[in-house]
């Protein structure tokens, strides 16, 4: 918990993220759209250049932290069980044609992607041991 207050993640957050929810808003309100050229110039320029520093953020918390593909497999896994499980109670309960049509295809959707991650749990088992024993 204290690395998570730790000045690093601050400065990421502050330099990074807040910047880009502000220019999502800014897009969203469609005021800079209506700006002169100008300025529209120097949102893109601001854009490109937090997009930059959220990669280049995003490759540095890759270098310091390497996450455990088994653990990532049953994580999903479990969220779509979960995901799947309630689609298959909206399929049961709903009367409206259209809306069981959708539940219907995101009911089978999910259980396909079920099978294929509980089938990949297997190889991700076998690379987390090849990581082990390395």
């Amino acid at each position: 918990m204290k690395n998570l207050y730790s000045n690093t993640y601050l400065m990421r957050f502050l330099t990074a993220q807040l910047p880009s929810l502000t220019l999502f808003v800014m897009i969203l309100s469609n005021q800079v759209f209506k700006a002169s050229l100008l300025v529209q110039i120097c949102f893109y320029l601001i854009l490109v250049s937090n997009l930059v520093l959220n990669l280049y953020f995003m490759n540095q918390i890759k270098k310091e932290s390497s996450s455990d593909i088994l653990s990532n497999q049953i994580f999903f896994t479990i969220l779509t069980l979960a995901l799947f499980i309630f689609s298959s109670y909206r399929l049961i309960t709903i009367s409206d044609e259209f809306q069981k049509l959708i539940a219907l295809i995101s009911t089978i959707l999910l259980f396909i992607l079920l099978i294929l991650l509980i089938w990949g749990i297997k190889y991700a088992n076998m690379v987390s041991r090849k990581h082990k024993t390395n």
